[in-house]
């Protein structure tokens, strides 16, 4: 069976709908929970490399941000399907030489629309997306689009929103979660979802208007990556 390497570090941060399609295509899910405590990998020891949110920022002290950029790094070196959700797609993009930055205040949180980029149309992943979509994002951290990367997505407020290198993809909004993920994020991180004016009441107000669709988007994408293994 192949299986995929994953690396987690928040409690209510894990694959989602990515370990869900790993799933149906067959596909195991190696768990590396960085928030536990597990050391990083020296190597990718599967068919992929899928690297989780988290509340961490890529230019904090943190002993396992330069283990997982060098890891991230070899990973896209050696061709394999390499896929970054929020700060993974930070630390994707730091793997690949470019700026990661708080951005302006508030961070962007809650359900904003992303827009597909140009680069999008025949991309493996967002090709068949709906050119403009209703999201659920929770960042605070920006980063420039990597030196030879295509844009894939924006949103109003943050310019690069999604980018692909080769088979690598980074993704800063959130496409893999469910209902109960956006119930976790609010619970885990009460104090950012008020300092960015949110609540849980509006979180669950767009979850109930916008979360079956962005699930249907997320498993047919996540699918498409799976299918790339």
């Amino acid at each position: 069976m192949k299986r995929v390497v994953a690396l987690q570090h928040a409690p209510g941060e894990s694959p989602y709908l990515v370990g869900e399609a790993l799933a149906l295509a067959g596909i195991d899910v190696r768990v590396v929970r960085i928030d536990l405590g597990e050391p990083v990998p020296e190597a990718v020891d599967g068919a992929g490399l899928l690297v989780m949110g988290g509340p961490q920022s890529v230019y904090q002290s943190h002993d396992f941000i330069p283990r997982e950029i060098a890891l991230l790094r070899a990973a896209h070196q050696h061709g394999l399907p390499t896929l970054g959700i929020c700060l993974g797609s930070q630390l994707l993009a730091a793997a690949l030489g470019a700026a990661v930055r708080p951005g302006v205040p508030p961070k962007e949180i809650g359900w904003y629309d992303v827009t597909l980029e140009e680069g999008a149309q025949h991309d493996a992943l967002l090709g068949p997306a709906p050119q403009r979509f209703r999201a659920f994002h929770w960042h605070g951290d920006v980063f420039d689009l990597p030196a030879g990367a295509t844009a894939l997505a924006r949103s109003q407020r943050t310019a690069v929103q999604a980018f692909r290198h080769a088979r690598a993809w980074g993704l800063l909004f959130h496409l893999e979660v469910t209902a109960a993920a956006v119930d976790s994020f609010a619970a885990a991180f009460p104090d950012e979802l008020t300092s960015a004016g949110g609540s849980p009441a509006a979180l669950r107000e767009g979850t109930r208007l916008h979360g079956a669709a962005l699930e249907r988007l997320g498993r047919a994408t996540f699918a498409r990556w799976a299918a790339l293994l």
